[in-house]
């Protein structure tokens, strides 16, 4: 675990860690429309930041990177299926994962 999270609580750290999930996952529905090439690009991108980065969050991505795909599996079957509903709740996790940060 990131010692920058020790300090928040169960559910915050989940929140944080599952933000990349999320990010990737309203970027995707945007068009209402999730596209598997959407979701390739977002896990060759976590991929990438699990090894390029050069600092804590380094780690954040490896473990997404070690579990990518069951994370955003889990993910998409707990999501409502209309794409309007889909794009606010990614947009509400993001916006109350800004809020620890302040």
């Amino acid at each position: 675990m990131l010692y920058q999270l020790q300090k928040l609580s169960s559910e915050e750290q989940n929140s944080i860690r599952q933000s990349p999930i999320w990010v990737t996952l309203l970027v995707a529905c945007a068009d209402h429309d999730i596209q598997e090439s959407e979701i390739d690009r977002a896990k060759e991108i976590i991929h990438i930041k699990s090894y390029a980065l050069q600092n804590d969050l380094r780690d954040l991505y490896k473990e997404l990177d070690a579990d990518i795909d069951s994370l955003i599996d889990e993910t998409l079957k707990s999501i409502p299926a209309e794409g309007t509903e889909t794009y606010h709740l990614f947009r509400g996790q993001n916006q109350r994962v800004k809020c620890y940060f302040h």
